[in-house]
């Protein structure tokens, strides 16, 4: 396991993502073909949308950033499949218990990142940003946090979930203290 990320699902073998310093930018950019995803064109549209046993999907948790009781972090998807697939919408996000009882309401969708058709060939990566509210900056009572244990992550328009390991104290009452953006190009920094 990299120290820079917690895996969901299975390993990767062979896939080396690296993952840049996380900065929030509206702007997602076109990527090079140096391993990096990249915005479809419009032949892409023959391309098949990523199956979810060709996704690895992992948190890049060493690249969370705080700012104003929030914390962001980056969900990347991997292609480790052996074909040229596409992504396009947001994952879906919940945090669970140590039980696997999901805590609170799955993540709403951050509008931050327009959803645009990413291609991704084997071994590219793909991103999303998570967020969640701090419990503690929701005046959140010591007596309602709840410490999740994971996170349930699903690549976009699939029902298949990964889990990754993801401690941080929750507040399941508040509505909207996990959003998620749009997938988009390449890791996050990139």
């Amino acid at each position: 396991m990299m120290k820079s990320a917690r895996w969901a699902g299975g390993a990767l073998a062979g896939v080396t993502a690296i993952a840049a310093v996380l900065a929030l930018t509206a702007g997602a950019g076109a990527a090079t073909s140096s391993g990096k995803g990249h915005v479809a064109a419009a032949a892409s549209a023959t391309l098949p949308h990523c199956a979810a046993s060709e996704l690895g999907v992992w948190v890049a948790y060493d690249y969370k950033q705080g700012a104003l009781g929030s914390t962001f972090v980056p969900l990347e998807f991997t292609n480790v499949g052996n074909r040229t697939c596409t992504l396009t919408g947001y994952p879906a996000a919940a945090a669970l218990d140590s039980n696997g009882n999901q805590l609170g309401p799955a993540a709403v969708h951050n509008p931050l990142i327009t959803p645009s058709t990413i291609t991704l060939g084997p071994g590219q990566t793909a991103h999303a940003v998570l967020q969640y509210i701090q419990a503690v900056a929701t005046n959140c009572p010591v007596a309602q946090q709840v410490p999740a244990y994971e996170l349930q992550v699903n690549p976009p328009h699939r029902t298949i979930t990964d889990h990754a390991l993801f401690d941080f104290e929750t507040c399941p009452g508040n509505t909207g203290y996990l959003t998620v953006t749009a997938i988009r190009a390449g890791t996050q920094g990139t």
